[in-house]
């Protein structure tokens, strides 16, 4: 999770925790995602008539530029396989199918739909990513019943947007794919602070959690 320099006073208490902070509440302190977000959608049929889900789409998206404030370095937490991927740097992201793990150039809802009977429950995994830029947006479904289109927002975490940033650890090949104006505008950012895993710790009573500290930011990107 990173943070930007203007969020650096909030970000504080994360980035000089000695126990690894959550992830919801780094969101609502500003915090974005690093590379990419993953979001698990339960969706449950509550109607006595079907429901047919036609589109899950990125609403409200603002671009902005990559924060470089401070970087909290966290593991995964065992993610499973992502059902629709968004390319955020794309002129209009829209849902991708997933094969075998990997996004494919295909959108989902062109040949696809979701169909939920009274009852009926399901669970979409979304993955939003860019290597470019940051983001900050909502998420909408757009559905059908009895005839009649309607959209329903899904649930923020917290009261922020979702956020994602691209990474700054560019690889020379990699920017030498992009244009003169992008080579420039990243290949210099680095992160003014970072504070990451160092191991695990455990307390008096027998639990355990990781245990963070400072690390160079001058490293990060070495190797």
């Amino acid at each position: 999770m990173v943070f930007p320099a203007r969020g650096v006073t909030a970000s504080r208490k994360f980035i000089d925790a000695e126990a690894q902070p959550s992830f919801r509440d780094m969101i609502a302190a500003g915090g974005f995602a690093v590379d990419a977000l993953q979001l698990r959608v339960s969706l449950e049929g509550l109607r006595n008539q079907r429901i047919t889900v036609h589109n899950v789409r990125v609403s409200g998206l603002r671009r902005e530029d990559i924060p470089t404030g401070a970087l909290v370095k966290i593991p995964g937490q065992g993610v499973p396989t992502n059902q629709m991927a968004f390319a955020m740097d794309a002129a209009k992201p829209v849902a991708h199918q997933v094969v075998e793990g990997v996004e494919v150039d295909r959108a989902f809802f062109d040949n696809e739909f979701i169909d939920l009977a009274d009852g009926e429950k399901t669970v979409l995994v979304l993955r939003f990513h860019t290597e470019l830029w940051a983001y900050a947006f909502d998420v909408a479904i757009d559905y059908e019943i009895g005839g009649r289109l309607l959209t329903q927002p899904v649930p923020r975490t917290t009261d922020q947007p979702y956020r994602v940033a691209a990474g700054v650890c560019f690889g020379d090949s990699f920017l030498a794919k992009l244009s003169s104006a992008d080579r420039q505008r990243l290949g210099s950012l680095r992160y003014n602070e970072i504070s990451e895993v160092a191991g695990m710790a455990v307390e008096a009573d027998g639990s355990q959690h990781y245990r963070m500290e400072r690390a160079d930011p001058a490293r990060h990107c070495a190797g």
